[in-house]
């Protein structure tokens, strides 16, 4: 099993459902390689995934959050994936020109 150090920091952006009020939680991250079948399943519908944010806890640190801002950069959340050890996985795109700002999970 692969051993993380978590020393990035992401933003990631909660929107009240009610009033679209919006908070920003900091947590630290590990910044992976996005796997090659979660980038062609995307590409079929016209998104090009960048990252891979890994959060060291699922039950702590996402809340399901859609969005999260990296390096200055503002992501979309792809998928959202819970891993056998309890982390968060996050697969996330930037938008493109031309590119839907989809909440769609694949």
């Amino acid at each position: 099993m692969r051993e993380y150090t978590f020393d990035e920091i992401v933003e990631l952006i909660r929107v009240d459902e009610n009033t679209g009020e919006e908070t920003k939680c900091r947590s630290y991250a590990e910044i992976a390689s996005v796997r090659g079948s979660e980038t062609y399943q995307a590409m079929t519908v016209g998104l090009k995934p960048e990252l891979m944010i890994v959060l060291p806890d699922w039950f702590d640190d996402y809340h399901g959050e859609k969005r999260l801002i990296y390096s200055g950069n503002e992501y979309r959340v792809l998928r959202a994936y819970k891993t056998e050890d309890l982390r968060a996985e996050l697969t996330v795109y930037r938008l493109r020109p031309g590119v839907s700002d989809s909440d769609t999970f694949l």
